[in-house]
């Protein structure tokens, strides 16, 4: 994993850790679970890839994979996908597949904050491209601007 060397922290939310940024490159939706390695005990994660080349039964074993590392919120973007996971108590899920990137990961900086249960400890903030070269060099390249940017 690679730190994209940019943080965000959100002034209302003083209790939650500062948000520390990552890039995961990952060749196939198989090696994304074990790609991911957070420091944090808890982490975020952005999931982007083309999905369709996965079964349902693929995602909830790599999702159940993320929940033991300590995956505390999950948004997944492209084609196909959709925010899965093995439990449905306490972890925020969101989809963003018919959303720009940037906005999904303008989304994942400054709305996706998880359950308190999660945020005490989750400082790792996770974009995870999945297959896609040209994706991952965009994260690299763009990230700064993309969480400067005014939603107003």
């Amino acid at each position: 994993m690679e730190h994209l060397k940019t943080a965000i922290f959100e002034k209302y939310f003083t209790d939650d850790p500062e948000k520390q940024f990552f890039l995961c490159s990952c060749a196939s939706w198989e090696s994304l679970g074990r790609s991911v390695e957070p420091s944090s005990k808890h982490f975020g994660l952005l999931v982007a890839g083309d999905a369709k080349s996965i079964s349902d039964d693929g995602l909830t074993r790599i999702a159940n994979e993320l929940e033991e590392k300590g995956l505390g919120y999950l948004c997944a973007w492209g084609p196909d996908c959709k925010a899965q996971t093995g439990r449905d108590d306490t972890l925020m899920t969101t989809s963003h597949a018919q959303e720009p990137f940037s906005d999904a990961i303008w989304f994942f900086a400054h709305c996706a904050w998880p359950t308190k249960y999660f945020a005490v400890d989750c400082k790792d903030w996770i974009v995870a491209v999945v297959g896609n070269n040209e994706l991952e060099h965009y994260v690299r390249n763009s990230i700064a601007e993309i969480l400067s940017r005014d939603e107003n």
